[in-house]
């Protein structure tokens, strides 16, 4: 980045551009701005008419004695490599040309008007425009002659002093070369800080009279200085343009969705208007910037609401992912994934079907977003989930952990089993010492993985030990709860769920902190006549009415949690050997919320109905989906015969009763299923010894 380079003055700067391959001469032909291709050679700006709009070739690391820098805010542990592809895309483009900050690096100025270097004594003393023309001209140099630290405090005060004397482009031009200065590790009050609030002051006090160009330029700049969530001018600029949407052009509005992604919030602008500018700008944009788009949706957590918008999407998508970069298709993938309802799911299964065929071109990230698409809206494409799971079966060593955690849902989720020797490899990667820091660092996702290999019988012993235990518990922060929400009723739900189906597994987890947990994400018990009831609420208590007609009074049947840790509740009956209901027993009605609900051994035939409503079954193809069919298994392992009542069975109001008593005389006394017969897949045995 520009902020790892040393200060160049500006003679050193041009024969960096001269010496590259990236220098366009000041009398070349710039393209028109409504020229959408991306030229041979990038242009020239007019506010720069030396330099290229391209950042020369990187330098030698900087030395480790400087007079200034810029600061890296802390906890920023890895590269956010779609900000840097958005950004990439931009300066590719000439119509990004007077709104990117590679175009202000500065002009040389009379060696007179600045400071010399290795003399800070003075700086306070300077003009305004003398200031900014010697930061400009000011270089370092890589060894201990470089100007001393003590001489920080006065520069950056004599600058933030005179903010209010600069004229715009002298302001531009300052944060332009504080660009050059390398990172610093540590933020001193007195150095960059104090220089950085004070143009940001000084920014958000003219920014009403700025054109979009300048205030898209300076927000590009506080980006490139890697402070722009710490800017008040950033939030300000978010909402100045948000209310002027109609009159930004394709290219300003792509910018300022660039930073609505940074700032992960959409701010007070009206999202209709939002979504028809873009769809008037759609057909004048490429491909790539239509990603930066989606971006900026996604990470907003903001589904688009126009179908119209969503078709003109995938219609682009459909018709350029030849040419698409990879970045660019997960970023329209995982907004597609977010948008699309259930009720159009024929849209995501044309994405599939066009896509299917392209899949071995695609990189692992593409393929598993691929394979997540129908996830959230429950479509299922068998074809994508066996072709993409076999492909990323072998690149199980290269993905993250938090793919694999991805991978093992979908397979979950579809109940589609890979094989033994799929699972066998998956453990191994969850075992990898080379993953213990993602372990460590993504705790839910480990977790995750358990669970969803639970689905299909597969228990490593010493992950499960690991996870399931008071010292994970212990561990568990705010900062974890705040980034993974349900984590807590995800661990205990891992608790119940191998106690239920792991012969001689007992929970380590405080019983205290499992019953907690377990009685606060219960859903509540659905009565007649209550408000705001859900579509599962409503069916539910149809079914209870119907019940209650059928069998003909309230205690043959009750509506209680029989699994705890399943957050939504179910209806019990107890029938006699010739099928008549018998009322429930005062004992097991009277058991604690918290504890699984099993029926006394010899006592008529305990029958369970199960009701599934819109998110237990796939959409186009009304399978029910890997989770719900853990809550069935679980159901009859305990002791119940299961009555499942799928949610577009029941609407018929006129057959609900006969439906119900040919579900019932169906039954028999239920036989508990077998253990999974896959392996448990043990920790690998210690080396021995060697010998002597």
């Amino acid at each position: 980045m520009a902020s790892h380079r040393a200060w160049l003055s500006a003679a050193q700067l041009s024969r960096q551009f001269f010496n590259s391959a990236r220098y366009v001469r000041p009398n070349s032909v710039v393209p028109d701005s409504s020229d959408r291709s991306a030229p041979a050679h990038p242009a020239v700006s007019p506010l720069l008419p030396l330099f290229t709009c391209v950042p020369p070739p990187p330098l030698a690391p900087p030395a480790q004695h400087r007079c200034l820098s810029t600061y890296l805010p802390p906890g920023k542990k890895f590269r956010e490599g779609e900000n840097e592809f958005a950004h990439e895309v931009m300066s590719g483009l000439p119509a990004y040309r007077r709104t990117l900050h590679y175009h202000v690096l500065g002009e040389e100025r009379a060696a007179g008007e600045a400071a010399a270097p290795g003399r800070p004594a003075g700086w306070g003393a300077q003009a305004a425009h003398s200031l900014v023309s010697a930061l400009s001209r000011l270089s370092v140099s890589p060894g201990p002659a470089a100007l001393p630290e003590d001489g920080a405090p006065e520069t950056d005060g004599a600058l933030a002093a005179r903010c209010s004397q600069y004229s715009d482009d002298q302001i531009v031009r300052l944060l332009a070369a504080l660009l050059s200065w390398p990172p610093s590790s540590q933020l001193d009050a007195l150095s960059f800080r104090r220089l950085w609030q004070a143009l940001d002051v000084e920014c958000c006090r003219r920014l009403a009279r700025w054109d979009a160009d300048r205030t898209l330029l300076v927000a590009d700049l506080w980006y490139r200085l890697q402070v722009s969530r710490l800017t008040r001018y950033s939030g300000l600029m978010l909402e100045r343009l948000g209310r002027q949407l109609r009159q930004l052009t394709p290219a300003q509005l792509v910018q300022y969705l660039f930073f609505v992604n940074l700032s992960r919030r959409l701010g007070s602008v009206k999202q209709f208007d939002l979504e028809r500018k873009i769809l008037e700008c759609l057909p004048m944009l490429s491909v790539d910037e239509l990603g930066i788009i989606c971006m900026s949706f996604f990470k907003t957590r903001t589904p688009l609401r126009s179908d119209e918008l969503v078709d003109a999407i995938v219609y682009k998508l459909l018709h350029c992912v030849e040419t698409a970069k990879p970045k660019t298709v997960c970023a329209i993938l995982k907004l597609l994934r977010l948008s699309v309802p259930a009720k159009r799911w024929q849209v995501l299964e044309r994405v599939y079907d066009r896509l299917l065929p392209l899949a071995d071109g695609f990189n692992s990230m593409v393929q598993l977003h691929l394979l997540l698409l129908g996830t959230q809206a429950l479509v299922h494409h068998p074809a994508s989930v066996v072709r993409i799971t076999a492909h990323l079966h072998g690149q199980l060593a290269t993905i993250r952990l938090k793919d694999i955690e991805r991978l093992l849902f979908t397979t979950m989720l579809f109940n589609f089993n890979p094989g033994e020797v799929f699972f066998r490899d998956v453990v191994s990667e969850l075992r990898a010492e080379r993953r213990a820091d993602e372990r460590r660092s993504y705790p839910k996702c480990l977790m995750s993985c358990l669970m969803y290999l639970a689905f299909h019988g597969v228990h490593p012993a010493d992950l499960i030990g690991a996870v399931v235990s008071p010292a994970f518990v212990a561990g568990i922060d705010d900062a974890m709860l705040s980034s993974y929400r349900g984590l807590e009723r995800e661990l205990t739900a891992l608790s119940c769920t191998l106690e239920l189906e792991l012969p001689g597994f007992t929970s380590q987890l405080p019983q205290r902190y499992q019953q907690n947990q377990l009685v606060k994400h219960m859903a509540r018990l659905p009565r007649p006549g209550m408000s705001r009831l859900t579509f599962a609420e409503t069916t539910l208590l149809a079914v209870r009415a119907a019940l209650l007609e059928l069998l003909g009074s309230e205690d043959w049947l009750a509506i209680m949690h029989v699994l705890p840790h399943f957050v939504t509740p179910d209806v019990v009956v107890r029938l006699g050997e010739d099928g008549a209901p018998l009322p429930l027993p005062a004992a097991f009605l009277s058991q604690p919320a918290f504890s699984v609900k099993r029926p006394p051994p010899d006592t008529g035939l305990w029958c369970c109905i199960v009701v599934g409503g819109r998110s237990c079954y796939t959409r186009n193809y009304q399978h029910p989906v890997g989770n719900f069919l853990m809550r069935l298994r679980q159901l009859r392992r305990v002791g119940y015969a299961v009555v499942e009542v799928p949610w577009y069975e029941f609407q018929d109001k006129t057959h609900r009763v006969n439906y119900l008593r040919r579900k019932l005389q169906r039954l028999s006394v239920p036989t508990p299923p077998a253990f999974p017969t896959l392996p448990t897949f043990p920790p690998p045995p210690l080396p021995s010894a060697p010998r002597v």
